[in-house]
């Protein structure tokens, strides 16, 4: 490879206590690429750069995944409508998303199935392409806005609810499922497994077409597991894979000029629900598999240029060129720089 850009969804910790979360984070080579590095404070998401790259608009989540799973979605008004466990607190309700949860396509069919035969006459239809995305088909448009999942799980639930012209009605459905689905043999099942039960849907997302034009980004190839920057790499022609497990085998993997984007998903789901050992065991496991090889490769001249991006708030882009490799005065710096004490 040329040029390497790691696109790492919650590297940086996004709530307001990151400054003691990084300091229980030991990851020398992380903080020597930042030390070298041309740095920028960010908080853009990870979508933000999608549109960038590709030209296209967020809006067109929806019609992006359902592309990449398969779905056509002309003959009707699309929302995703992923299933979630919906979890009582002190605070009130909270929602797991299906990132977090396990279950199989077996269970997914089972549960849509019963909301098939009681949605019927609304005219809406589910569909399960995978476990954890599911869609609904409308016949009308829903005259509602709803609060993308990964938005509503960082907030009490009622404060995420569908809201405008016909919001009461899609919340009036959140609550026909809770019941539909509370006895369920599927969920009776999980929790004799002691799974927590898949008691609810969250309805998301805007009915917008696929773009009818993707650039070509600045890059040559792209690896990743999400299915919106897999679909954008199909529509603009650009080589994909999935996300290889470490630097090593993503050198294997592409001719020595080429110029990859690699999406890392793993420290996502620890730090959207705050899940600190879980983020520390697995940045541990970053520094190892990426951060110091990929360091040694640019240090060496295999890699000419090298770059993280960490999205979101407390974001930062960290980029190093091969004029940098000289500027050995640099001294490593910490994630805590982007940290308020």
């Amino acid at each position: 490879m040329r040029a390497l850009t790691l696109l790492i969804p919650g590297l940086a910790w996004p709530h307001d206590d990151a400054a003691a979360v990084y300091r229980h984070l030991e990851a020398p080579w992380l903080a020597r690429c930042l030390g070298r590095s041309r740095l920028q404070a960010i908080s853009h998401s990870r979508a933000a750069y999608y549109q960038t790259w590709f030209g296209v608009s967020e809006a067109a989540e929806v019609a992006l995944s359902a592309h990449y799973d398969g779905l056509s979605i002309d003959d009707g008004y699309y929302l995703r409508a992923d299933p979630v466990h919906v979890q009582i607190t002190q605070e009130g309700m909270r929602l797991v998303g299906p990132d977090v949860l396990t279950f199989s396509l077996a269970e997914a069919e089972a549960l849509a199935a019963t909301l098939n035969a009681s949605f019927a006459d609304e005219g809406i239809q589910f569909f399960t392409p995978t476990p954890d995305r599911w869609y609904a088909r409308l016949l009308a448009p829903p005259q509602a806005t709803f609060t993308p999942l990964q938005r509503a799980i960082l907030r009490e639930m009622r404060q995420a609810m569908p809201s405008g012209a016909e919001g009461k009605r899609w919340s009036r459905y959140l609550n026909e499922v809770q019941m539909l689905w509370f006895e369920h043999p599927v969920n009776q099942q999980r929790e004799q497994q002691g799974e927590p039960a898949l008691n609810s849907i969250w309805f998301w997302g805007e009915t917008t077409p696929l773009p009818a034009q993707v650039a070509t980004p600045p890059f040559s190839h792209v690896a990743t597991d999400q299915p919106v920057l897999a679909a954008l790499a199909q529509l603009s022609h650009t080589p994909l894979d999935n996300a290889p497990y470490n630097y090593a085998a993503a050198a294997a993997a592409w001719p020595e000029r080429a110029e990859v984007v690699i999406e890392l998903d793993s420290l996502d789901c620890p730090a959207r629900y705050e899940d600190v050992y879980q983020w520390l065991q697995r940045m541990a496991t970053l520094e190892e598999n990426w951060f110091a090889p990929a360091w040694q490769a640019w240090s060496s001249g295999k890699l000419q240029q090298f770059t993280i991006i960490a999205p979101d708030h407390n974001g930062f882009v960290a980029q190093l060129t091969a004029g940098m490799r000289w500027q050995i005065w640099r001294r490593p710096r910490p994630l805590t720089v982007f940290s308020a004490e």
